[in-house]
């Protein structure tokens, strides 16, 4: 026969047993189950023991927030101070875990199983470092991850268990968030398209025509991208439909204006948010394919309409950018044959947003359910602005293009809904739980144990850059040399760089990356229409 604790632990895992939304969750929830249990139940001769102490967490006042470094975001801290420095050996040392130190390494920063995001960091590192070679390896890795993980596989594993738990225990209002930091990485929708951008940078600065195939699948993926969201967002509403429907009027109330109030958190960030329409709005792929284009139209020249084509779409994306503009203009024209030489420049600064931990005190009914998760922050910039000059006199004001920092945050403004619909949902199971808890010693260890279960995962790709800029400088072919200057707000210059450039080739380019007090520039080796 079954002891008292064994029957109980049965008829507890039950209920509870949907918690443990990953296999990598099984240990630490047993060994909380077991602890809650013998705290509920005694042991087998019926010996009570005290109830848990309230979680400390619930000290948090209703609609209180604060922001806070955590996780991978703060490891990765010691990483961006070294590119910052410029000392991109020592960060690609210290983040694949080549160079042992202390609170660093593979291991605090991310799981070998997180192919995508290691292999990420891994190919920016190298590729400012201007070690191609082996940056297009690692795109290629994080390409291959991304290909593996397909929506379906992906169905029947983490997020299957979370689908899964939602259908079992909706009527209880239970379901889990912030445990994503247990399965391997999942990239977002704009770095898997920025993956491929770099991809293309990659073989480009390699003199490669393998760009322009690269370049195709990024506006692709940026396509379906759009329309997956769509479908994302429209589920989320018909979830926080059916939330409300289950609860009775007042609590459908209390819902929508802890939703108002939830939302409100994010407005700080609407300024940058607002810079982009959209977070598909990303115009460097189809800039990127107009540059392969029109380079390749020198030995074949009925491509010189295409390129205009992707200058157009490009500009479509960007209309208030000059350097588009120009560039569709010239290439509408027959090609000029005036000895002049055009200097492609791409050039990234700042670091992309980070993920950080936001603590939020959400009222729901006459509850405060304190939660955590991961929230997109800015990171700050020296650089406010680059320039380009010739040695023969030819100057230009590099344009942003493609504004990353507004993407990631237009990209989280945009997915509230689909945020709140996981955050609603744990909070009804809360909200039920700490009811549970001030009338039964049950409710209590069930609370601590769901509440025990929040984890946000700060993981995201942290070498991206804020922006690209670029410009289309023509220079004659004397010009040996081209400086770039990256600015602070007030234009004072924060470092500079020249690399010598080869003119009489018709097109050069240039890609160049700044964060903070690091400049590092460098030429393309010889393009692939050099050797027909």
């Amino acid at each position: 026969m079954l002891s008292i604790r064994a029957t109980k632990k049965l008829a507890m895992l039950s209920l509870i047993g949907a918690l443990a939304a990953a296999p990598a969750t099984a240990q630490g929830l047993g060994g909380l189950l077991n602890r809650a249990l013998d705290v509920v139940d005694g042991d087998d001769n019926g010996n009570q023991q005290s109830p848990p102490p309230v979680p400390q967490q619930l000290g948090i006042m209703a609609n209180e927030q604060s922001i806070t470094l955590g996780g991978y975001s703060s490891s990765f801290n010691t990483i961006r101070g070294l590119m910052s420095a410029g000392d991109y050996s020592e960060a690609i040392a210290i983040y694949s875990g080549e160079k042992k130190q202390s609170n660093a390494g593979l291991g605090n920063f991310v799981s070998t199983n997180d192919q995508f995001l290691r292999n990420a960091e891994l190919g920016v590192m190298q590729f400012e470092r201007g070690q191609t070679e082996s940056a297009v390896e690692h795109f290629n890795l994080a390409e291959a991850d991304v290909n593996q993980t397909n929506s379906q596989q992906r169905q029947r594993g983490f997020g299957g268990g979370l689908n899964s738990l939602r259908r079992n225990v909706t009527r209880l209002g239970l379901n889990v968030i912030g445990r994503e930091g247990l399965a391997p990485y999942q990239e977002q929708d704009f770095e898997e398209i920025i993956q491929l951008n770099y991809l293309t940078l990659t073989y480009l600065m390699e003199g490669e025509y393998k760009a322009f195939n690269v370049t195709r699948r990024a506006i692709v993926a940026q396509t379906i991208a759009r329309e997956i969201f769509i479908e994302e967002l429209e589920k989320a509403q018909t979830d926080i439909e059916s939330l409300e429907d289950e609860q009775g009027q007042t609590s459908t109330e209390s819902v929508r204006n802890a939703q108002d109030n939830f939302f409100t958190v994010f407005s700080q960030f609407d300024d940058i948010a607002s810079r982009v329409p959209s977070a598909y709005v990303n115009p460097l792929g189809y800039y990127v394919n107009a540059v392969v284009l029109e380079i390749d139209s020198i030995r074949k020249p009925e491509k010189r309409g295409n390129a205009r084509e992707s200058y157009r779409k490009a500009l479509e994306l960007a209309p208030s950018s000059s350097v588009l503009e120009s560039a569709f203009i010239e290439l509408s024209s027959a090609q000029a044959n005036d000895n002049q030489s055009t200097v492609h420049i791409i050039f990234a600064e700042g670091f992309a947003p980070s993920r950080q931990v936001l603590t939020y005190g959400l009222q729901m009914d006459s509850s405060v359910i304190p939660i955590e998760l991961p929230v997109y922050v800015p990171n700050s910039s020296l650089i406010s602005s680059v320039q380009a000059q010739a040695n023969t006199g030819q100057s230009a004001q590099l344009e942003a293009v493609a504004d990353i920092e507004a993407i990631v945050m237009r990209s989280q403004k945009d997915r509230l809904p689909i945020i709140w619909s996981k955050v609603a949902l744990q909070a009804v199971r809360s909200a039920m739980m700490q009811n549970a808890a001030g009338s039964s010693t049950t409710g209590a260890v069930l609370y601590g144990v769901a509440e025990g279960l929040q984890q946000p995962d700060t993981r995201s790709w942290s070498s991206l850059p804020a922006r690209f800029h670029i410009a289309r400088l023509k220079v004659p072919n004397t010009a040996t040399q081209i400086t770039l200057s990256a600015r602070d707000a007030q234009g004072a210059q924060v470092k500079s760089q020249t690399v010598q450039i080869d003119a009489s080739s018709q097109h050069v380019v240039i890609y160049g990356r700044a964060v903070d007090g690091a400049l590092n520039a460098s030429t393309s080796a010889p393009l692939w229409i050099a050797n027909p």
